[in-house]
């Protein structure tokens, strides 16, 4: 017994070191090898196995491997409301791709892709996760498998910028509901953001399992808020307790059941089988109905399925596959498959109907930008074009410093992205004209959520991390500094919300020079790793405060300061409502308004100095982007005239202009646009920062003026002009949704459901609240408003205490809008 004992250990020994060997190797060459051990069992779904990534013909050429590699993969963000399961379906993603040994949790706070601590703790997701998997479809082995790089992105809407800045580069998206709620607020505000993008999407109904799921109502309510076309692939079948399965309505009906320990061995019964199902013609009639209505909906936009349906032919499964994926990819309708994650069924699926509808690169619409000249131009997602890369997030490492996550649009084939290439940042500088500057790549990573692998290139289509980029903000794109200027593209750049919460931050050792200057440190790397927070003094205080999207979301950047950037005696005080100032008007806009601006001259003595400048300058209110909703423009812009100096020295055109970085400009100009732009940081009336404001610099009557007299004049007649133009302020407004509980929607008829809604509205509409009542959905005993964020500081408890604990409420920044002069008035008295 002792020498079968000695036998086991020393097998496991050399098992451990043939594993370590193996994995040294593998993460040499950049690729992840699948872990743990794999069943080997007949199903529908097999799981797939790593290969290269492309299997040649005989004579095959480098472009044609690249091609090949383009169309075997997948961009791809998860979206959903908070709590619909996206990082649950993530988990089991990459355990049956092999990535992970298990299953991570949510509740153990196990998960691989919400690693974050304050993730874990909060069983949420935060940051925005990225990985790649490999996938092979229907078990077929001559088949290589597609390389999927999926982006978790997190629910919670004060994390709406890390989904906008994901959706960005991705090139489809696989949005969650859950099965019991349907469409949530957060379903529809994603919704929108992938609607921006044109992104192709794929729909998976989870937690089917769930008591009260019902995909009908999940359908309708994609078809009612979403506008959208959903068709269902295949649904939910009910079984005996413990076993799960789902109807494939596409192939004509089977049942696919998922059995082993984790849902990994995925079962085809044909309903031609007498043992397929106890109600056989149940689930034939089923599928009948079913896969009339998907071949309806992909009828309307396929003339070859049209026909055969219109003649009462039989529909080829494989024919209607490519119509709906065609269908897909122009928007037309959006793909819905069912299951429930936490029960490991329904992922398998999801995972072919990722490789089935939603599209490679080579299939996406051409990426367009702007040359050095401002002009148009499109260019192929192909290897052969010159690099174009996207940055669109930028993180710190404790080891490596920032870290640029970028995705390669197109090129690299005769100029690669690698270490020790020396690359141009591509950007936009404060006034939006277009600046470059160099920049070096140390290393270059495939990311597996907090894994870094290192990999020697970046090739055209994949998501990467790049270390070294230390210029690189959100929005930047990067070239090879070794191509021509000329091929130069500059994509377009993404804005940050603005801030509607605000909380001061104190030190205990406040009055140490180094204690402020590593946190004013810290507030700088964080704000760039989230361009949607900001910090700053307040000049009526003077105190230090941070902005950000929510309560949440400035606890969690207190948190990373102290846990991350090891600030210590740090305390944040109570949120407050991050107003804004605007302006309304101004007398002097007419028809001739440019020419009519009033001049202010400067003209005093400082020191032994005499400043002697005079600067024409015209402010007025921006007017809302089409598209855009409704409300206070969330930024400023600085423009200038062509003849700004006397004689039109500029002579340039606008295009020209627009591409011209600011120091290229004549020094007088250059003078009076840091003081204007200085200007435009704050309000006239109490100092908040200034938002959709448009100042115009006329013309400039001094130029031989000193610069400090000119900048000091810029900034005088900005100022001077805020001040004649009626300023007001502006708040945040947000879109509130209450929902009665599930309980509560059961006994909905009643008399105390109806009352419950009826409190809630008169709430919303109180003086206190100044909510916008938009409507009421006594089915979905749903409340919807419009209410300023001020009027829902504790609204939460609020609205438990009066529906007696059953309405929960769910908000997201809308817009900021021009505050009533009464309330004006009233918050200017509370802070003087």
């Amino acid at each position: 017994m002792y020498a079968n004992s000695v036998l086991w250990w020393k097998w496991l020994a050399a098992l451990a070191v043939r594993q370590s060997r193996t994995q040294t190797l593998v993460r040499r060459r950049g690729v992840r090898l699948p872990v743990g051990r794999r069943q080997t069992v007949d199903h529908a779904y097999p799981q797939p196995t790593l290969r290269g990534l492309v299997t040649l013909p005989q004579g095959a050429t480098q472009a044609d491997a690249s091609l090949q590699r383009l169309e075997r993969t997948r961009n791809i963000g998860i979206v959903a409301h908070v709590d619909a399961g996206k990082t649950t379906t993530t988990e089991r993603a990459l355990f049956y791709a092999g990535l992970s040994r298990c299953m991570g949790d949510v509740d153990r706070g196990d998960t691989i892709m919400d690693y974050l601590k304050q993730e874990r703790e909060r069983g949420i997701t935060i940051n925005a996760a990225a990985t790649t998997l490999q996938w092979a479809r229907h078990g077929d082995s001559s088949a290589e498998p597609t390389v999927i790089n999926l982006i978790d992105t997190p629910g919670h809407v004060d994390f709406n910028f890390e989904v906008e800045r994901s959706l960005r580069v991705m090139d489809g998206a696989v949005m969650i509901l859950d099965a019991v709620e349907g469409v949530q607020a957060q379903t529809l505000a994603v919704w929108r953001q992938a609607a921006r993008y044109r992104l192709p999407t794929v729909a998976f109904i989870n937690k089917c399992d769930r008591e009260g799921a019902d995909i009908d109502h999940c359908l309708a309510s994609m078809r009612e808020l979403l506008r959208c076309t959903p068709v269902l692939v295949n649904t939910w079948a009910p079984m005996a307790p413990g076993e799960y399965a789902v109807l494939d309505v596409l192939h004509g009906g089977a049942l696919l059941r998922f059995g082993g320990a984790h849902g990994e061995r995925v079962e085809r019964h044909e309903l031609e089988a007498a043992t397929a199902a106890p109600d056989t013609a149940h689930w034939r009639a089923e599928t009948r109905r079913l896969r009339d209505r998907l071949i309806e909906a992909v009828a309307e936009h396929d003339d070859g399925v049209c026909a055969e349906y219109l003649e009462g032919q039989p529909i080829d499964p494989e024919r209607l596959h490519r119509a709906l994926r065609r269908a897909t990819q122009a928007g037309h309708v959006v793909p819905v498959l069912c299951g429930s994650a936490l029960r490991n069924a329904g992922v398998q699926p999801l995972l072919d109907a990722v490789v089935d509808y939603l599209p490679s690169p080579l299939e996406r619409p051409d990426i367009t930008g702007v040359d050095r000249d401002a002009v148009p131009r499109h260019r192929r997602a192909l290897p052969q074009e010159p690099l174009t890369a996207y940055v669109f997030k930028v993180q710190h490492d404790v080891h490596r410093g920032p870290l640029a996550f970028i995705r390669v649009f197109c090129g690299g084939k005769t100029q690669p992205l690698s270490a020790n290439t020396r690359v141009r940042a591509l950007s936009r500088d404060a006034s939006g004209a277009l600046a470059s500057i160099d920049d070096r790549v140390d290393a270059i990573f495939r990311v597996h959520a907090d894994d870094l692998i290192p990999v020697e290139q970046a090739t055209c289509g994949g998501i990467y991390a790049v270390s070294g980029l230390k210029h690189a903000r959100t929005g930047d794109t990067v070239a090879v500094a070794a191509a021509a200027k000329s091929t130069d593209l500059w994509l377009p750049g993404l804005s940050a919300p603005s801030p509607v919460f605000g909380a001061a931050l104190e030190l205990d050792d406040g009055t140490s020079a180094t204690a402020v200057a590593a946190l004013n440190q810290a507030l700088d790397t964080l704000v760039r790793d989230d361009p949607s927070l900001a910090h700053g003094i307040d000049e009526r205080t003077g105190e230090l405060v941070l902005r950000g999207m929510g309560e949440l979301h400035l606890d969690i950047a207190r948190a990373r300061l102290e846990g991350d950037y090891g600030i210590r005696g740090l305390h944040m005080g109570a949120p407050r409502v991050a107003f804004c100032e605007t302006i309304v008007g101004d007398a002097s806009v007419t028809p001739d308004a440019l020419a009519a601006a009033p001049v202010h001259r400067l003209n005093r003595k400082m020191g032994n100095t005499w400043w002697d400048a005079a600067v024409q300058v015209l402010v007025r209110p921006l007017s809302p982007e089409a598209g855009e909703v409704a409300g206070v423009v969330q930024t400023n812009r600085l423009q200038l005239r062509e003849d700004v100096l006397p004689g039109g020295e500029l002579g340039s055109t606008p295009q020209r202009k627009a591409s011209r970085a600011s120091h290229s400009l004549p020094p007088a100009v250059q003078a009076v646009e840091r003081g204007a732009r200085s200007a435009l940081q704050h309000g006239p009336r109490m100092g908040y920062p200034l938002i959709g404001v448009e100042a115009t610099v006329c013309k400039i009557l001094t130029p031989e003026a000193a610069p400090a007299a000119l900048s000091a004049c810029g900034a005088e007649a900005v100022r001077d002009a805020l001040a004649r133009a009626t300023p007001r302020l502006a708040e945040p407004i947000m879109r509130v949704y209450v929902r009665l509980s599930t309980a509560a929607r059961s006994a909905r008829g009643s008399t105390s459901a109806h009352s419950y809604l009826g409190t809630v509205v008169r709430d919303l509409s109180s003086s206190r609240r100044r909510g916008q009542v938009l409507s009421v959905d006594n089915d979905r005993a749903t409340v919807e408003a419009l209410v300023p964020l001020e009027g829902l500081i504790g609204y939460a408890t609020a609205v438990r205490s009066l529906t007696a604990g059953h309405a929960s409420v769910e908000m997201h920044f809308e817009k900021y809008d021009i505050m009533d002069e009464h309330e004006a008035k009233r918050v200017a008295a509370g802070i003087l």
